[in-house]
This record gives structure tokens, sequence and C-alpha cells, in this order.
């Protein structure tokens, strides 16, 4: 979309072959402010 300053589409996660997340999509507009949170330290660097 063009009113978009980042667009995600078919974000996949697995963990041990288990998959946590799949086809996911994420769109930021222009302005907007998101933040990514984990769980631990080391859980964001992975």
């Amino acid at each position: 979309m063009l009113n978009n300053a980042l667009e995600l589409t078919g974000i996949r996660k697995t963990f041990d072959g288990f998959a946590a997340l799949t086809d996911a999509h994420f769109a930021a507009r222009w302005g907007e402010v998101h933040a990514l949170l984990a769980r631990t330290a080391r859980a964001s660097l992975r």
C-alpha cells in the first residue's frame, strides 16, 4: 500500500519445528510509532 512506511507480508517464525507464526502481516503508516517487545534480552537477539 502506498501510504505505508513499512509493510511486511508472509512472516513466519518457528521454534524447533513448531510453527509459532505463519503468514503474518505487519504494516506501519508514516508517523506511527511501534515497538516489538520480547520476554528477555536473549529472546530479542534470536
